[in-house]
């Protein structure tokens, strides 16, 4: 199976191969990924949460929503998960280097070979340009800056985005190339990119030098998962001879993903609920029409919600460790406990207006989210579409397996 990734270097990671690596991918990724592929449908992919896993030389995990720290152990705080429903396909874009394709602020430039060396003039200063972006794609602007040592300025190479301070990364070291790399999610049809000679804290003295070169940009397709404000990021658990899962523990701690479900939708999710009456996967909304509920209720039964359609449970079901199976389309609407089915319907959802962004670990109740369950997600499998019965009863397998239900 081929994988549109482009022969390149993105970060610190190995190089990116036409063909997906079956010691990265496993049978398992690839039988989940061609479902997604088979009913051409966006959705959620999000599984296996060891943090030694990578796919497609990515690491799946990061402590910070701009994808800049990886999670490493037990404790960590998650600000962003990679979906890999899409196979994190790359699309790099390499950047000119030519001065011409740059606007200058507060320094000259020159071109020595395919480098772009930028001089400051003493205060304040970038060399600026203006790159396409599609909104709510995931970026990652990348270079390498090179500082000499006889700067006035200590460590004074620096890329940025936006308003140059919130998203932005300096050099730490002189007379040595250092790879700088920003992730962002893009807001709208452009974005704005900076190379600067200034330090993370101060601008170039006049006359001090940075020497940029290998400019890209590097899409990441996916729904991919964040949480911009640290308080409110749940937590990486587990390992050793447990599963390693993503821990909502604290008050109102969820993720966002960007990605509505369709009017058709499917699901598995392996999850442990241990509070009744909160949401493991939902939309912020209190409107019918454009509801999407996979939660426990009051009672700590399982409940899932589409549109009109409400399937229920009867047993108490908190803190097991279990995968819970959704199926909704225009004819028929399936609820599954492990390979248990059980609720059924026949009504339509109706006209699902599917605009509202599904986070994960919200209550619906009001329009802001609140009120977020105390729970561990072992892994997540969602696609916006009904699905033939085989692909869910593989998905659903692939997921036991996993936590051992």
């Amino acid at each position: 199976m081929t994988s549109p990734f482009v022969e390149s270097y993105f970060g610190d990671y190995s190089p990116f191969k036409e063909e997906i690596s079956p010691s990265i991918q496993t049978e398992e990724d690839i039988s989940l990924l061609e479902i997604f592929t088979r009913y051409n449908a966006g959705g959620l992919l999000y599984r296996d949460f060891d943090p030694n896993r990578v796919v497609s030389n990515l690491p799946l995990l990061y402590q910070d929503a701009q994808g800049n720290i990886p999670a490493t152990q037990s404790g960590d705080r998650i600000g962003l998960v990679l979906d890999s429903s899409q196979g994190l396909a790359q699309a790099i874009t390499t950047l000119s280097t030519t001065v011409a394709d740059w606007t200058l602020t507060g320094a000259s430039a020159v071109n020595t070979g395919d480098r772009l060396d930028l001089t400051s003039s003493g205060g304040s200063n970038s060399a600026r340009r203006s790159f396409s972006t599609f909104a709510n794609v995931w970026y990652k602007f990348t270079a390498t800056v090179r500082v000499p040592a006889s700067n006035s300025v200590a460590n004074c190479g620096k890329i940025s985005l936006g308003d140059q301070d919130t998203n932005s990364v300096a050099v730490t070291a002189e007379d040595q190339d250092q790879t700088l790399s920003v992730w962002f999610r893009a807001t709208g049809a452009s974005t704005e990119v900076y190379l600067q000679c200034e330090s993370s804290s101060q601008n170039g003295a006049n006359g001090d030098v940075t020497y940029f070169s290998n400019i890209s940009m590097t899409s990441v397709e996916g729904n991919h998962a964040f949480q911009e404000t640290d308080s409110l990021r749940p937590t990486l658990a587990g390992g050793g001879t447990d599963p390693w899962y993503i821990s909502f523990n604290g008050t109102d701690q969820y993720l966002n993903t960007g990605a509505p479900p369709g009017n058709s939708f499917t699901a598995c999710c392996g999850v442990r609920a241990s509070t009744a009456d909160g949401t493991i996967l939902g939309a912020a909304t209190t409107s019918t029409t454009e509801r999407v509920n996979i939660e426990l209720n009051s009672s700590s039964q399982l409940q899932f919600r589409l549109g009109s359609v409400v399937l229920s449970g009867s047993t108490n079901i908190a803190s097991q460790d279990l995968v819970a199976s959704f199926y909704a389309s225009t004819g028929l609407s399936e609820l599954f406990l492990n390979e248990e089915r059980l609720a059924f319907s026949e009504a339509s959802p109706g006209t699902f207006a599917n605009s509202v962004p599904v986070t994960i670990g919200a209550k619906n109740t009001t329009t802001v989210p609140a009120n977020y369950q105390s729970m561990r997600l072992y892994s997540l499998f969602a696609i916006g579409t009904s699905v033939e019965f085989f692909d869910l009863l593989r998905a659903r397998e692939v997921l036991m397996a996993e936590i051992g239900v």
